[in-house]
């Protein structure tokens, strides 16, 4: 016959669950309990995480060009936001995005490429802040097109801001 003190403990109130004593059904609920409790927990704190990161990275703004001129630009220049910055080697059809980190200001977007003949355009405006994304299309002849979207984030946080295209 079993011992009453081994499986109900010392004064017969709790089983004491030890390895060599329990059965396969004490420790299934046991590791059932904690999957109950830990994945959803788990989940949550997934959750959490991902939207923090979402609305750190709802607040800062970049710069995306794309070329649609058909041919190579070698080097090409954006200032913006005081600052300044080079790219070399945009290749026909394709892109290149620039975030204004640390920017004391918004200001106009100014770029400066050196094709043949060279090509200056000023146009549009950026806030280093505030979710903005810039698009630029260059297009064959010194054409260039632009865009600006304000992430959901910011939509929903600060409502719709006033974009002048």
């Amino acid at each position: 016959m079993d011992d009453p003190v081994r499986h109900h403990g010392a004064l017969g109130g709790a089983p004491a669950c030890r390895a060599a004593a329990c059965g396969p059904d004490q420790r299934r609920r046991s590791i059932w309990r904690r999957k109950r409790i830990l994945f959803p927990l788990g989940v949550l704190l997934l959750l959490a995480v991902v939207i923090a990161i979402a609305g750190v990275r709802s607040d800062q703004s970049s710069l995306v060009i794309y070329s649609h001129t058909g041919v190579e630009i070698p080097v090409l220049r954006i200032t913006s936001c005081g600052r300044s910055v080079t790219h070399r080697a945009l290749d026909s059809e394709d892109s290149w995005r620039w975030r204004p980190v640390a920017a004391p200001a918004g200001s106009e977007i100014e770029l400066e490429l050196a094709t043949q003949p060279p090509l200056f355009w000023k146009g549009g405006y950026l806030e280093p802040r505030g979710g903005q994304r810039v698009t630029l299309h260059l297009w064959p002849g010194g054409e260039v097109e632009f865009h600006t979207q304000v992430s959901i984030w910011r939509r929903w946080l600060g409502g719709s801001p006033d974009v002048q295209e």
